[in-house]
């Protein structure tokens, strides 16, 4: 099993690194859900509050 994760693992991670379109992707991919949850987060703690 633990073969097996590390294969996928860098797997992954070479892909990632070498090729550039799917890196730019997976990054934009990140920075767009790290935004979707901070907003979440923010408009959930305003209704929290409104409700006081």
């Amino acid at each position: 099993m633990g073969v097996g994760f590390a294969a996928g693992f860098w797997g992954i991670c070479s892909v990632i690194f070498f090729n550039r379109t799917f890196r730019h992707a997976y990054f934009r991919v990140l920075n767009h859900l790290d935004d979707l949850i901070y907003v979440s987060i923010v408009l959930k703690i305003r209704r929290l509050f409104a409700k006081l």
